[in-house]
Parts: structure tokens; sequence; C-alpha cells
């Protein structure tokens, strides 16, 4: 019993702290610092898939079709260091 009259009122403390210009603060810098730790997030996964994975694990992955090796290189061009799967046949210029 204490414990659920601890956990109500833990829970009206922090709501209680949303009609408060503090609250309104903490709200904002909250959703500021959470949003750049989603944009670093996405940084670092988009380093792995370039620079992290093994080639064979990116090969398995997008190299089962050429969609999926167009959307890699598409998302990789210009930035990975090694050119792990082959030029579409497309993207390759006819005389």
């Amino acid at each position: 019993m204490k414990a659920l009259l601890l956990a109500l009122a833990i829970t009206l403390l922090l709501t209680g702290c949303g009609f408060t210009p503090q609250g309104d603060a903490l709200r904002g810098a909250l959703q500021d610092r959470g949003a750049a730790a989603y944009d670093q997030a996405a940084n670092n996964a988009k380093w792995f898939l370039r620079e992290g994975a093994s080639i064979g694990s990116i090969r398995r992955a997008y190299g089962t079709s050429q969609a999926k090796a167009d959307a890699y290189r598409q998302l990789c061009e210009g930035e990975s260091t090694a050119r792990l799967l082959a030029p579409s046949p497309k993207a390759v210029p006819t005389q």
C-alpha cells in the first residue's frame, strides 16, 4: 500500500511540473536534447552502415537485388571508402 501511495505521489509531482513555466522549460529542453540525441544516433547508424559493417554483411543485405544495391549506393555514395557493390547496368553510360 505504501508503494502504491509513493508511486501515486511521484506521478502527481512529475505531472504537476508540466503546468508551470519551469515544467514548460524542462519539457522544451528535453525535446531539444532528445532530438539532438536521435540525430546523433542516425549519424552513428549511417557511419556503421558505411564504414563499420563487414563487406560480406553489406553484400548479403544489399546485394540480393538491384533495388537494394541502388538504395545502398544512394545512401552511401561519396561517403564510403570502399565500393562494395557493382554499379547498376542503367548507371553505366552506353556508347
